[in-house]
């Protein structure tokens, strides 16, 4: 699984590239991804529900609702009031292309089910380390995980249609501390020691 995310992930960003958008770079969609954590953390600190719909598809707005609904605001706040620069490594974990799963398709209207059957989406998760109390950018992710410092992580994937071009929206988006990974998933910890 990891040799083809790996070895896809490259070629689906080049694909993307050649075919939809010739300026696409990953310093810019690394920037985009950040901008989106920070719309999306300060949206959630202000429980503004309604706008986040503008930047999220239905379904990522009322699972933040809910979720956000189970946590007492002093500690939304609290974790979720960041800056850019406490953005310490942000990068892409995986990306591809998806054919869209429209629930509206007739397929006993011929051609308008073949037509809906090329509409594909472009989708890219990255995760971000956020830490707060430290200056050093230059920190490995493996020495961020070790350290003894508040370490925030975030994974969010974002998402775009092709056929026609869409805006990106945000599918999915969750914060979690280091202790929450220690105890959870300790593979994807280790992966980066």
């Amino acid at each position: 699984m990891q040799l083809r995310r790996l070895i896809m992930n490259p070629i689906h960003r080049i694909v993307y590239r050649a075919a939809y958008e010739p300026d696409f770079n990953i310093d810019s969609f690394i920037k985009g991804a950040n901008q989106a954590i920070l719309r999306s953390a300060s949206l959630i600190r202000e429980r503004n529900f309604d706008e986040m719909q503008l930047y999220m598809i239905n379904e990522a707005a009322e699972n933040l609702r809910f979720s956000v609904s189970n946590i007492p605001n002093e500690i939304v706040d609290d974790v979720l009031e960041f800056s850019e620069d406490d953005m310490k490594k942000t990068f892409v974990h995986s990306s591809f292309f998806a054919r869209d799963r429209q629930k509206e398709r007739d397929p006993t209207n011929k051609m308008a089910y073949l037509a809906s059957s090329f509409n594909f989406t472009f989708y890219s998760t990255f995760v971000a380390f956020i830490n707060k109390k430290k200056n050093e950018s230059e920190s490995s992710i493996a020495e961020m995980l070790k350290s003894p410092d508040p370490l925030l992580i975030c994974n969010i994937t974002i998402a775009r249609t092709l056929k026609p071009l869409g805006r990106w929206k945000i599918t999915r988006v969750n914060f979690f501390d280091k202790s929450y990974l220690e105890q959870n998933d300790m593979r994807f910890a280790r992966s980066f020691a």
